[in-house]
């Protein structure tokens, strides 16, 4: 749902005369978002030069993952997948600190709110100022620029359906590849790959391929994780209207039904926001009022389920939940996004797992369920995790 990137060139490999061409390369990352893209900028330069040709398959038409915003004409941003993220780590500092020094990634707050009033938790929130989707691209862009002889690919619209053990005739030096197959009828032969998404549709698509044999220690590891589904609501309110929404902007209702709620105009900047001029947003419909991004909880989506509700339903229910901070008459458009996998509800103490399938072919696993820090500060220390795992792996 996203449009397509206009950082650097990017291509989709569906075109006829490339379907069925096996292209070769040292590992292949399955995911776009920040976790892929940091994996994929640390193998190219540490791995040597025979191995150091990475790829980045992206199911969408732009990279972001669960880092994933809306855009309406002269609304600011806003976040339908993570909300903020955190830079506690030093390894992430270093990668962010060019963002941070030219603007593009800024400090929202140091605190937000509660029902019962400001929460002062000290843990500085940023954002990434045009919109948290556009992040990966921006740190990839920044990559490039300092680094012009690497060699990352990225192909858009490629939904990973099959990963397999290369036939003989794609052994090399005596170590087994791996067959990468998409949706599209392409084929990457590699070294070894890294699967940044969800770990659940990781387990589908190994379950579905029959071909890999993970040993039991590693399916447990892998089998432990799960996710809590939510629904995306936004909201477009009608012009010159403003909620209740107490700085900066963001609160945790904390009410059975809604989990998160963010005024986007005090996120990102005042209504009449200037989006830039590129290709990579997407457009909805919209009035030009304010924006309101909305989070449920996963008993929320149990709720709806149960209960087939329509997406207006859902919103309905959602903007009651909230009706402290929004008048239901002052909205003007909504849209419901689902997202099956929005959080990890059980962490893996692992940070990342690497393990070789077969013949030295190498598999990863890394992402937000990794580790003990969750979400986007967690996913970026997960990938470097998995990144330098893997050129181990092939040393070894």
């Amino acid at each position: 749902h996203h449009g397509s990137l206009g950082l650097f060139h990017t291509s989709s490999l569906c075109s006829p005369e490339l379907v069925n061409m096996a292209q070769r390369f040292g590992v292949v990352i399955v995911g776009g978002g920040i976790g892929g893209v940091l994996a994929a900028m640390r193998l190219s330069t540490t791995l040597p030069r025979q191995l150091n040709k990475i790829i980045i398959l992206e199911k969408s038409p732009a990279l972001g993952g669960r880092l994933s915003t809306r855009y309406s004409p002269g609304s600011p941003p806003a976040d339908t997948g993570a909300q903020y993220f955190t830079i506690r780590n030093n390894k992430f500092e270093d990668i962010l600190s060019p963002l941070l020094q030219n603007g593009k990634v800024k400090l929202w707050t140091d605190h937000l709110n509660t029902v019962e009033g400001p929460k002062y938790d000290n843990v500085k929130r940023y954002v990434c100022s045009d919109g948290q989707q556009k992040l990966p691209g921006l740190l990839l862009q920044q990559f490039r620029d300092s680094n012009p002889d690497v060699l990352i690919d990225v192909k858009h619209h490629q939904t990973v359906t099959d990963i397999k053990l290369a036939s003989e005739e794609g052994k090399e030096d005596n170590k087994n590849l791996l067959s990468v197959q998409t949706s599209c009828g392409s084929t990457f032969l590699c070294n070894g790959a890294l699967l940044t998404c969800a770990v659940t549709d990781s387990l589908s698509l190994l379950e579905r391929s029959q071909t890999l044999q993970l040993d039991t220690n590693t399916t447990n590891n892998l089998q432990s994780i799960k996710y809590d589904p939510a629904y995306a609501v936004q909201l477009t309110l009608k012009p010159d209207v403003r909620p209740q929404i107490p700085a900066p902007g963001g609160v945790w209702p904390n009410n059975g039904q809604v989990r998160w709620l963010c005024d986007n105009s005090q996120k990102y900047g005042a209504v009449g926001y200037q989006q830039p001029d590129d290709d990579d947003k997407q457009q909805v419909d919209g009035h030009g009022g304010v924006t309101i991004s909305m989070t449920t909880s996963a008993e929320f989506v149990h709720q709806v389920q149960q209960t087939n509700m329509t997406n207006d339903q859902i919103v309905e229910c959602c903007v009651s939940a909230c009706s402290q901070w929004i008048d239901s008459s002052s909205i003007a458009s909504s849209s419901v996004e689902f997202w099956s996998n929005a959080i990890p509800s059980t962490q893996c103490d692992k940070q990342s797992i690497v393990t070789d399938v077969g013949g030295g072919a190498i598999l990863g696993f890394c992402g937000d369920a990794f580790g003990p820090q969750s979400k986007v500060e967690g996913a970026a220390l997960s990938a470097l995790h998995a990144a330098e795992s893997i050129k181990a792996a092939f040393d070894h």
